[in-house]
């Protein structure tokens, strides 16, 4: 019974966010981007009702079905307001990147690594496109010139509070200190990954990557490894910033 109500929950929020964004970006004259942000948030939050799923099967169909949907939509433009007039397949990636980390929580018991993976991305990457698009004016980097330092922070901050927030919902018995240089880590990384984007690469990477992260770190947790790391990111972001 679980897994029809999470069944029913998850076709209920999924396609009523894209009834409803389908509806904004046919009658709203702001830009397209806009209409593209809300679905890539609303979407992602999908990943909290997937902790509702208590069978395997259950829990693939929904994202299986979404990639599904948008390899059509990216072939077809089906959908034109979660489609961007290039050859990115952010679309492809987002509920591949999903369906993945969902899984990877649910075998290995650890609720922390989908939904950290999968929030940081909707609203790190999404509220970096609209808070750089509108304020971004410093562009300091050289491996990514188009990108904005203001939308780049609002991607570490968002890795930032969702990590440590996932790890003390999720993981309870995770010391709070601890969470907190694991978030640290994984905000940073988040940002770098992001930075690294090539034709939506990051709807891949920048989940797996921090999601991976914290599983890891949450199962070996070592405060020298953690400063190794933290260490390593420093000068990677020291390099990044280089004229």
């Amino acid at each position: 019974m679980e897994n029809v109500t999470a069944l029913l929950a998850s076709v209920i929020y999924v396609f009523g966010s894209l009834i409803v964004v389908v509806i904004f970006d046919n009658f709203s004259s702001r830009s397209k981007e806009l209409s593209r942000k809300m679905l890539h948030i609303l979407t992602g939050n999908w990943i909290l009702i997937s902790l509702m799923f208590t069978d395997i099967l259950a829990l693939a169909l929904l994202p299986t079905m979404l990639l599904g949907l948008n390899l059509l939509s990216l072939r077809f433009s089906l959908v034109k307001a979660m489609e961007r007039d290039d050859d990115s397949w952010g679309t492809v990636f987002y509920p591949l990147s999903i369906l993945v980390l969902a899984l990877a929580a649910f075998i290995l018991e650890m609720p922390a690594i989908s939904v950290t993976g999968i929030l940081i991305l909707a609203y790190g990457d999404g509220l970096a496109a609209l808070v750089g698009g509108k304020w971004g004016r410093w562009r300091p980097f050289k491996i990514a010139p188009k990108k904005s330092f203001i939308g780049t922070l609002t991607v570490a901050i968002a890795g930032l509070v969702i990590t440590a927030g996932a790890i003390l919902i999720f993981q309870g018995k995770t010391a709070p200190t601890a969470a907190f240089i694991i978030a640290l880590n994984t905000a940073l990384l988040a940002a770098l990954l992001e930075l690294a984007d090539k034709k939506g690469s990051d709807n891949l990477t920048l989940p797996l990557g921090t999601g991976l992260f914290v599983g890891g770190s949450l199962c070996f947790f070592d405060w020298v490894a953690q400063a190794v790391f933290f260490g390593v990111l420093v000068i990677i972001w020291a390099l990044v910033f280089r004229k």
